[in-house]
C-alpha cells in the first residue's frame, strides 16, 4: 500500500495551490481478501501526468513491483487479485483519485 500512498502525496496533493490536500486510507475484508483504498482530492491523474516533468530524476518502481507481485499470486493461486485506479470526481478539475488495491490475506492452493 505505501507506493500508492506515495503516489497520492507525490502526484495528487502536491501539486495543489491555494488548498490543502487530504488523503484518506481505508481497509476493509472483502472475498476472503483484504481491501485497501487509497484516495486523494489533489489534482487528479490526468493533471499529475501533466506535472510530472517538473520532478526529474524521480523515477517510481513501486507500483509497477506491487502490480507485478499481484501477477504472480494471480498465476500461482488461480486468483484475480487487481488494483484499480479511478477518477474520485470525474467531472472536477481537480479529479482526486482512488486505487482500490487487493491484497491477498491467505495463500493457498
Amino acid at each position: 500500500v505505501q507506493p500508492f500512498i506515495e503516489n497520492a502525496v507525490w502526484h495528487g496533493v502536491r501539486g495543489l495551490e491555494g488548498r490543502k490536500g487530504f488523503i484518506r486510507i481505508v481497509f476493509y475484508q472483502e472475498d476472503g481478501g483484504l481491501k485497501a483504498v487509497v484516495e486523494d482530492d489533489g489534482v487528479g491523474r490526468k493533471l499529475a501526468e501533466q506535472l510530472k516533468h517538473q520532478m526529474p530524476g524521480k523515477t517510481s518502481k513501486g507500483i509497477g513491483i506491487v502490480l507485478e507481485r499481484l501477477k504472480i499470486a494471480n498465476y500461482l493461486y488461480k486468483k484475480n487479485y487487481q488494483v484499480l485506479f479511478s477518477d474520485l470526481k470525474p467531472d472536477s478539475v481537480e479529479t482526486g483519485t482512488r486505487v482500490i488495491i487487493d491484497i491477498p490475506l491467505k495463500m493457498s492452493r
